[in-house]
């Protein structure tokens, strides 16, 4: 377990003046829990900061306590965050925007395995941390996705994904527009299509 995975910049942000919101067990991993700019967040507790509303919910990796999010912004509308989460037990209406892990292709990995090319323990521990595109459509099934204008499809392994064939699926599935998270990328979202 990688306990410092994507909170290594805490302490930069934090010394700039920029109020960190994260688990209290990130915090801990981090020791920035006594910071004066750091706030210890209570899953599904409604928190705000300037236009923004958001709430943390625990999601399934290999760090401690990791959340995902749901963001509200007036032009926005609500947005589901996950990422680094290899499923999700949680289902979400009203949704207008989506960014979503969908980091590797469940038969190119095993593919890799059987030819030697991805050792089983790595194997087993991606499938443990990340959400594969199969595991990603699931979710977006079991969503409504009724008031939805953009799904954004991040975290893509370079290895073990292939990015125009994951959108394609997406896309093909949900009837949505459907965005690669590149790097340099901008994306609008906005709670009104056009």
């Amino acid at each position: 377990m990688n306990i410092f995975d994507h909170s290594v910049s805490i302490h930069d942000a934090l010394k700039s003046g920029i109020q960190v919101y994260a688990s209290k067990g990130t915090h801990e991993a981090r020791n920035s829990i006594d910071d004066y700019n750091s706030e210890v967040m209570e899953e599904k507790k409604l928190y705000k900061s300037g236009p923004f509303k958001f709430l943390g919910f625990k999601v399934q990796h290999d760090a401690k306590e990791p959340f995902g999010f749901v963001i509200n912004h007036p032009e926005m509308g609500n947005c589901l965050f996950l990422t680094d989460s290899f499923y999700s037990k949680a289902k979400y209406a009203n949704l207008n925007q989506l960014i979503v892990e969908a980091n590797f292709d469940e038969d190119l990995i095993d593919e890799k395995m059987s030819d030697g090319k991805v050792l089983p323990f790595l194997r087993n521990r991606i499938l443990e941390s990340h959400m594969s595109i199969q595991t990603c459509l699931k979710m977006l099934e079991a969503n409504d996705l009724s008031k939805v204008n953009n799904i954004v499809l991040c975290h893509l392994s370079d290895g073990n994904s292939h990015a125009r064939q994951f959108q394609k699926k997406v896309e093909d599935q949900t009837g949505k527009t459907v965005t690669i998270a590149e790097n340099g990328i901008t994306i609008n979202l906005n709670k009104r299509p056009f």
